[in-house]
């Protein structure tokens, strides 16, 4: 390493060149790629920051130091995308670089990228020629077809009428070697969570960067050997590679599909509304009483994220509020998450559960948990406890809970049922329940434009609900087999499956098995789709299924209910009549005959759903007596409900 180098142009106090690093269990990769950096940069000062992506103990360990650069530890792995905005947040340049631990800048490979981004007519970002260790081309930029599918300019002869040798503007460049302006990535959002575990994210980058009226050009001058592939050899040992590719693919598809066709077919495009639409922040934080809110799960688009960060929207005002989880995560995911849940802005800060001390006096603790006894004891003056639903745990867990239970002054749960419940676990432990306040989940109203009008065959049934194996599974094989009864009954119906799909394999091996169930019927699916197409399937639907709880014995296993029923509340506000099983919380939503249906058996299912669509005078009554039912569960009436809630937890920290 030339020492002389290093010291002329590494600075971690003022770099003008962030450039982050991932790291997951290939330390020897990854200092092979910083030996690299330390020996080939210069032209502009920079600073190294090394995301170690949550790698084993002994694989960390080997990370060490030989050199200049800052190590964020985090003990999960984050992904691609996360790991890369936690990065970029740490950044103190003005320009943040995206370097792989497979990639080997050669000598003077920054200048160019930044000169280009810094110069160049409306750039945005910049991505150099990427070489195979052969020296073979790799990538010269890249575009992306209306199929969308990656063309990688120069690979495998790819483009080759194309003058490889000048820069130009291109779709994207591979975030195997990126450089951003860093407030450009703050504003458009950064890499997506709906892309994790990886791949389309840089695509989707770079497209939102031009949706800003932004260029990301090719820079020929700029040189990066990159392995490809090396940096996902760990994950492609735990994870479905190929069936993610198809399914981000989806994703991207889902997003950009109609801008791309109409780029294809010569026609004036632009961007889609949502591509502008990540919410901001306000940069001035409220100086009222600190709440901390915490969750011991992942943030994913689901029921419980929604409802805590529209409690901390709701308090964000006239409170400092902070979301405290295991491993950090980005103030850009919360900024996604926000958006995919229509919640709007969220002012709330991320922070590790871990890190708690550094703030000082907290005013009140907000806990969510899926047990009777919270996981921690209250870590505030005052103490709210969030249980979803009180799922027994082991013994030795109950012991251990027991005095966590008596930090906490007050407990909100979803709904009666849920509370039922709970006052039946505390009792079988011999607790006395403490004060418990129903708060129902909020729900954004879907304004629907009449766009389904009275039903008319093809007839358009929809289902939300997250595709996830386990207790709370939603059940989409019922929905599935109904469709398929009605098919045979010669009824023309069409359903779509609409939810969340995490990356873990067992969630992804339930969804193959409802994606074979349902061939050869009228069933689509939509995996991740983004909040404007749920609104749009929610607008063109007639009926809302919903089938969580099926055949559960509720006196044995009530967990495996329906503990609340968001989505059923969502569809009825866009007009559709929702069927839902006969059993937990949405009884407290659905009222047979007036707002919807109840049903026991697929039978009494199909036959409801077929009487319904075929009189289309009830369905009409029955489709606005829902949106008006709809009302009661409104984000502006969660909103006042927590407000008061927190006024009340205030003033009895104060007496």
């Amino acid at each position: 390493m030339p020492r002389d180098r290093v010291v002329a142009w590494y600075d971690a106090v003022n770099p003008t060149v962030s450039i982050v690093v991932l790291n997951y269990n290939k330390p020897e990769l990854t200092l092979r790629c910083l030996r690299h950096l330390w020996c080939n940069t210069w032209g502009y000062r920079y600073e190294v920051i090394v995301v170690d992506n949550g790698s084993s103990p002994a694989e960390f360990a080997k990370l060490q130091r030989v050199g200049p650069a800052r190590i964020l530890r985090l003990t999960q792995n984050r992904y691609f995308g996360e790991g890369n905005n936690i990065g970029a947040e740490q950044a103190k340049g003005d320009y943040v670089v995206f370097l792989n631990n497979d990639a080997f800048v050669a000598d003077g490979w920054l200048a160019p990228l930044v000169t280009t981004v810094a110069g160049a007519y409306r750039a945005g970002a910049a991505g150099p020629r990427l070489l195979y260790p052969d020296g073979r081309l790799q990538e010269a930029g890249a575009y992306v077809d209306e199929t969308g599918e990656p063309i990688q300019v120069g690979k495998m002869g790819a483009d080759s009428l194309i003058d490889v040798d000048q820069p130009r503007i291109v779709d994207y460049c591979s975030a195997a070697c990126l450089l951003v302006r860093r407030d450009l990535f703050v504003e458009v959002g950064g890499f997506d969570l709906i892309f994790d575990p990886a791949y389309y994210e840089d695509v989707d980058l770079c497209l939102r960067i031009a949706s800003q009226g932004r260029f990301v050009y090719y820079c020929p001058a700029s040189v990066v050997v990159h392995l490809e592939h090396a940096t996902t050899a760990e994950v492609r040992e735990h994870l479905p590679i190929d069936d993610i590719v198809a399914l981000n693919r989806a994703n991207f598809l889902s997003r950009w599909g109609a801008w791309l066709d109409q780029r294809a077919h010569g026609d004036e495009v632009s961007a889609p509304g949502w591509a502008s639409s990540t919410p901001a922040v306000s940069e001035v934080r409220s100086s009222g009483p600190r709440v901390v809110f915490y969750t011991p799960f992942d943030l994913l688009a689901g029921g419980g994220d929604r409802y805590l960060l529209s409690a901390a929207a709701a308090l964000a005002h006239d409170h400092d509020v902070f979301l405290a989880t295991e491993e950090i995560y980005s103030a850009l995911r919360l900024r996604n998450l926000s958006r995919e849940l229509g919640i709007g802005a969220v002012d709330v800060t991320p922070i590790r559960r871990a890190d708690l001390m550094s703030l000082g006096e907290v005013a009140c603790s907000v806990m969510l948990g899926n047990e009777a006894l919270p996981c921690f004891a209250g870590f505030g003056r005052r103490n709210v406890y969030v249980c979803q639903f009180p799922f027994r745990i082991p013994m030795e867990m109950e012991v251990a809970r027991r005095r966590n239970i008596e930090t906490i002054d007050e407990t909100v749960v979803y709904s009666r049922f849920a509370e039922r419940h709970l006052v039946s676990e505390l009792a079988r432990l011999g607790i006395e329940p403490l004060p418990i306040r129903i708060v129902a989940p909020p729900v954004t109203m879907v304004t629907s434009d009449g766009a389904a009008g009275r039903p008319a065959p093809p007839y358009r049934i929809v289902c939300l609900g997250r595709f996830f194996e386990g207790g709370h599974n939603k059940r989409h094989d019922v929905a599935i087999e109904a469709v398929r009864r009605l098919s045979d009954q010669g009824l023309a119906a069409e359903l779509d499956l609409v939810g969340t799909l995490h990356s873990s394999r067992e969630h992804r091996a339930y969804y193959a098995r409802l994606k074979a169930q349902a061939a050869g019927l009228p069933v689509r699916f939509h995996p991740n789709a983004p909040r404007d197409r749920v609104e749009r399937l929610l607008d063109e639907a007639h009926v809302y299924w919903h089938a969580a709880g099926f055949e559960i014995d509720t006196a044995r296993t009530p967990e495996k209910c329906e503990h609340f029923g968001i989505s059923i509340v969502e569809a009825m506000s866009a007009g559709c009549v929702p069927l839902v099983y006969a059993e937990g919380g949405p009884l407290e939503i659905v009222s047979e005959g007036q707002t919807g249906y109840l049903y026991r058996t697929i039978d009494e299912l199909v036959g409801k759903t077929r009487s319904l669509l075929e009189e289309s005078d009830r369905w009409a009554r029955l489709a606005e007596q829902a949106k008006a039912g709809a009302t009661r569960f409104s984000d502006a009436v969660f909103r006042d409900e927590w407000r008061r809630l927190a006024a009340d937890i205030m003033a009895g920290a104060r007496s």
